[in-house]
């Protein structure tokens, strides 16, 4: 039993609950003496140890996301990091795949994390929103808020021209994207980079194509971009897994990599150097950011300026491109 199951049960919102918890005064008496009433039917006690964020910490950070936003080993460096300097900082790392938003907002209004790191940022984000109305302390595993507030994340725009220059460098002319759901913010700033810095660099965009997060999305959407006349030259997806695939499609249709079609990656995964024609990909310096993500929890947390960090990437040239 939670605030979050109180509050559905009495058909209140979670902060309503919690004011009565916390003793305000400005709530309705009806309203008050309802949610009272199922406080003590149910038996809910609020965390034993919960704490004000104000005054006093739980000593925990939380993690949301949706498992199914990362198909690949990409997350589990970063979490690893994060994890560690946490804990080199007596934090515990507290991971959840919150039903709604209003589950996720009753962690924190339960006091049983100081902080929260929100992935698989939307465009808009509910969660996000939701948190930040409620003054909960936020960090974005994502690029940072037009409103502004802590982030951290890559730096798009200097990964898209690296692999933009280095197709043009190779003659490559015609670059097909493939990507992933636009409902995650990650992939459309992805996309929107690649796209801006393609076009920037003289290579015409030939489309984009979607099915996925999977390798075997990599390898439909590869098999459909590549049966276009004219046909790519060049095929950039937004992560290794996607990019993976993709070779497996265009070797599948018989096409020889790189002489045929050049394939680029995202993320630089251990098994990127193992794919069927060894990827080419951009190195992200994921265990720096799990460490620098941490640390923004701790600012937040601390109620410290907010503040983003983006980091720099390095092309990783193997035998795709």
């Amino acid at each position: 039993m939670t605030i979050a199951d109180i509050a559905r049960r009495t058909g209140v919102s979670v902060s309503l609950v919690s004011f009565v918890l916390t003793g305000r005064k400005d709530v309705a008496a009806e309203t008050r003496q309802r949610i009272l009433d199922a406080i003590r039917e149910t038996g809910y006690r609020p965390n034993s140890h919960a704490r004000s964020l104000a005054t006093r910490r739980a000593e925990a950070m939380a993690i949301a996301f949706e498992v199914r936003g990362y198909q690949d080993a990409f997350v589990l460096h970063f979490l690893a990091a994060l994890g560690q300097r946490l804990s080199e900082h007596r934090q515990r790392l507290v991971l959840v795949s919150p039903r709604s938003s209003q589950d996720l907002l009753s962690l924190a209004l339960e006091r049983s994390v100081d902080a929260i790191l929100v992935m698989d940022v939307k465009r808009p984000d509910r969660r996000v929103e939701l948190l930040r109305k409620h003054d909960v302390p936020v960090v974005l595993f994502g690029q940072p808020h037009p409103e502004g507030g802590f982030a951290v994340d890559v730096d798009y725009a200097q990964a898209a021209a690296l692999v933009a220059n280095r197709l043009r460098e190779r003659g490559h002319v015609r670059a097909g994207l493939v990507g992933g759901p636009e409902s995650y913010g990650y992939i459309r700033d992805r996309v929107q980079a690649w796209r801006t810095a393609l076009r920037a660099a003289g290579l015409v965009v030939a489309g984009r194509w979607s099915t996925g997060l999977s390798e075997a999305a990599g390898r439909s959407a590869a098999m459909e971009a590549l049966a276009r006349v004219p046909r790519p030259d060049a095929l950039v997806a937004v992560t290794d897994a996607l990019a993976i695939g993709a070779e497996h499609g265009a070797l599948e249709l018989g096409l020889r990599i790189p002489e045929d079609v050049a394939v680029v990656g995202f993320g630089d995964i251990p098994s990127a150097a193992w794919a069927p024609v060894p990827l080419s990909t951009v190195h992200v310096p994921i265990e720096e950011m799990g460490a620098a993500a941490a640390d923004l929890l701790l600012e937040a947390a601390r109620r410290d300026p907010p503040r983003a960090q983006l980091f720099p990437t390095q092309f990783v040239n193997r035998a795709s491109v």
